[in-house]
């Protein structure tokens, strides 16, 4: 749909993409088929389809978090993530007080901590974090949009813990990290908004 957009005007052909695109914010398995369209695209075709967003979206009255996050949960090229991630900025901050958060310890020793945000619908995004007090920040993984319905699903049993006491461990996890020169995962970078001044609650 996107890329033949990119080549004709036909005003019947944009009705139904702006159509199928309004559906995005109401239905999740229109969210998830559009994450497998784009997916399949060539690069160029992708850029297409972020051209005939980039149009087209403003004129709709669909959060931009239900046009994008199918896009990013798929993208792999740099240069189409960094546009992906520009147009989700508008969606965020997200309240920190809807952030759930779920630790354990692993066998090995590290702590593994899952932050779970929501998007919309029953989608989220959740930050995967292994870290211990010595060395810092082992791994942050994002998986930046997830259909889920319950707790989050991990190797390593997991409690739903106050988010305040998981917040407090991650930076002094950062802390020790920037000690020992280790270089932060940038999918911690996405979650920067929860360690500001509004979490002293």
């Amino acid at each position: 749909m996107a890329e033949a957009l990119a080549e004709t005007r036909d005003p019947r052909l944009r009705a139904a993409w702006k159509s199928w695109l309004a559906a995005l914010a109401t239905d999740a398995d229109a969210a998830l088929a559009a994450s497998f369209a784009y997916e399949s695209l060539a690069p160029e075709l992708r850029g297409a389809w972020l051209d005939a967003l980039d149009q087209d979206a403003p004129s709709l009255a669909v959060p931009a978090v239900a046009l994008y996050a199918p896009l990013a949960a798929v993208e792999q090229d740099p240069a189409l993530q960094t546009r992906i991630a520009q147009a989700l900025a508008s969606a965020r901050p997200l309240s920190p007080a809807s952030v759930r958060a779920f630790c354990g310890i692993s066998p090995e020793g590290p702590r593994v901590c899952v932050l779970v945000a929501p998007l919309y619908l029953d989608f989220v995004e959740l930050l995967r974090c292994r870290y211990c007090f010595q060395q810092g920040i082992l791994e942050a993984r994002l998986e930046p949009m997830c259909r889920l319905q319950g707790p989050p699903v991990s190797p390593v049993p997991l409690e739903e813990t106050p988010l305040a006491y998981v917040l407090d461990d991650l930076a002094q996890a950062v802390i020790v990290s920037q000690r020992n020169g280790r270089t932060l995962p940038p999918a911690l970078c996405d979650f920067a908004y929860l360690f500001g001044p509004q979490q002293g609650s």
